[in-house]
């Protein structure tokens, strides 16, 4: 049936609309026939874009290649996705009264407060590049899994550039072949600084400015891959449905938004100074009073506030061996 709806349009009519109806309606996005039972009428363009939603398709009125693969997956695959997903869940260490969540598949960060979600927030996680490794392929930008506590909030945020996007993608082939002072000449022309110059603690940073990749605030939660939260000014991929594209980091739709939430909660958040602090760009630094714990996991369902199941693409490839509070893939860190 999926195949043969390739050219099945809004408005006209196809013998396999019927069967589409009646999948859709197996899935729970019921759309009852308004005229003719083969046309495809609004009811039935809005049940496909509800489905396309929680498979993380762009709503379209059309079956799509995309659409024909989700509708070809089988109950027992769902339920495997569904029984994983229970699975992690029970797994997971106990939650607190507040916490922050990200479920990586899911491209959202939410703060949790006595079983009341405050906040959803689309973001930006890991890519899914993959690069060969002495012992097979590897994910080196992946985001890994990762229990750890939110401590800072930092306005105007410095970017100490990881030395792997250093040597990857800001250094040319001609500038890594400079002796050291001619190099760190070469970096401050392009407008970095360098820190502790010539000696082993040697690293590169951008100053906080429109063009720094970390935009106007980060919220750090210490923990051995050097991940963190953080703006962006690169905007366009919060408007896609499947948002893998950072170094590791989590790039957040609308940070000062989490970070008042989070110092609220804190019981240090004040407007004006936040309003001055941003106007300056000089780095500003909140120590958290309590800090929040943040789980950073990897489960392959989710259920919306309608409960309908959404079934997240496997981004990274795990499958359903779900492992979550665990330390995760790669050494990421950076944007």
């Amino acid at each position: 049936m999926p195949d043969a709806l390739g050219k099945a349009r809004r408005g006209g009519r196809h013998a396999a609309v019927p069967a589409l109806r009646a999948r859709l309606a197996q899935e729970g996005f019921a759309a009852a026939a308004e005229g003719a039972p083969d046309r495809f009428d609004r009811a039935l363009v809005d049940a496909l874009a509800r489905f396309q939603r929680a498979h993380q398709l762009r709503p379209a009125p059309m079956v799509g290649r995309g659409t024909r693969r989700a509708l070809r997956v089988g109950a027992a695959e769902k339920l495997a996705r569904v029984a994983a997903a229970l699975e992690a869940r029970r797994a997971a260490l106990r939650r607190p009264a507040r916490y922050v969540e990200i479920n990586i598949p899911d491209y959202h960060v939410e703060l949790w407060r006595d079983g009341v979600r405050l906040e959803r927030i689309p973001v930006v996680v890991g890519s899914s590049k993959r690069v060969w490794e002495p012992g097979g392929f590897e994910r080196p930008n992946a985001t890994p899994t990762l229990h750890a506590e939110i401590t800072h909030v930092i306005y105007n945020p410095h970017w100490n550039i990881p030395s792997r996007i250093l040597e990857e993608e800001i250094l040319d082939d001609e500038a890594r072949a400079l002796p050291n002072d001619e190099q760190i000449a070469w970096l401050e022309e392009k407008g970095y600084e360098v820190q502790r110059p010539g000696t082993r603690w040697q690293y590169v940073r951008q100053v906080a400015g429109p063009g720094n990749p970390l935009g106007k605030v980060k919220i750090l939660f210490p923990n051995p891959h050097d991940v963190y939260l953080h703006d962006t000014p690169a905007r366009g991929h919060f408007a896609r449905p499947v948002r893998a594209y950072s170094h590791g980091c989590v790039r957040v739709e609308s940070p000062l938004q989490l970070a008042q939430a989070i110092l609220t909660e804190d019981g240090q958040y004040d407007a004006r100074q936040v309003r001055r602090w941003l106007r300056d760009d000089e780095p500003r630094s909140v120590v958290l009073r309590e800090p929040i714990p943040i789980f950073v996991e990897y489960v392959p369902v989710r259920v919306d506030e309608d409960g309908h199941a959404w079934f997240l693409r496997d981004v990274y490839e795990r499958g359903f061996d779900v492992v979550i509070d665990a330390p995760g893939l790669g050494t990421p860190g950076g944007s």
